[in-house]
């Protein structure tokens, strides 16, 4: 004689909360060095890169990327410093995603 189980499991996948990376406007940064790091740390595309920082530069921020809280908090420390680095003042924050 055999017995069959069924079982019924319900799986819910929770995935990680994201949190944006927003660059805010300052008077002294150069615009090539804001472009230039959209497409070194945040992989953007000139193009796309040049948008964004005229966004940054009439809006007064943007958000460049969406990140887990342990890359996004990685990319501002490598941003950080490499505006100190660079002796510019270029300025990010990270803020939760509620999406």
């Amino acid at each position: 004689m055999s017995v069959e189980l069924q079982e019924n499991i319900k799986e819910r996948v929770i995935f990680p909360s994201e949190y944006k990376v927003i660059f805010l406007n300052d008077d002294y940064t150069p615009v090539d060095y804001v472009v230039s790091v959209l497409q070194e740390f945040f992989q953007h595309e000139y193009n796309s890169a040049v948008n964004i920082a005229n966004i940054i530069h009439h809006q007064g921020q943007s958000v460049v990327g969406k990140y887990t809280y342990e890359i996004a908090k990685t990319k501002l420390t490598m941003l950080d410093k490499d505006a100190r680095k660079n002796n510019v003042p270029l300025k990010a924050i990270m803020e939760k995603d509620n999406v």
